[in-house]
């Protein structure tokens, strides 16, 4: 399922499932390394390393993999079209049933 949003100029575009879960891991991410330093404060300092070291690991990493699968994906797909439009090539996507 898919959420739209209206943009400013009233063209809409749609928040993707992978978008929704990157945003959640990312808000995540940042209420547990703020719970690292809260657990710091406690001197509970080797609980507070090791959770912020592995937050951080998870959320650079999901982050990380999502930007690379977005700029890639996108990449391609409008190389692909500008190879379509210098070759004379057309979509049949509509004509198959």
């Amino acid at each position: 399922m898919t959420k739209k949003k209206k943009k400013l100029s009233g063209e809409k575009y749609i928040i993707t499932f992978t978008q929704k879960w990157v945003n959640r891991i990312l808000w995540f991410g940042c209420i547990w390394i703020t719970w690292s330093y809260v657990l710091a404060s406690f001197n509970r300092n080797s609980i507070a390393e090791n959770l912020s070291d592995t937050v951080a690991k998870v959320v650079i990493a999901t982050v990380l993999g999502y930007l690379l699968k977005s700029f890639f994906g996108k990449y391609f797909e409008e190389k692909n079209i500008l190879y379509k439009k210098e070759h004379g090539i057309e979509d049949d996507i509509n004509e198959v049933e």
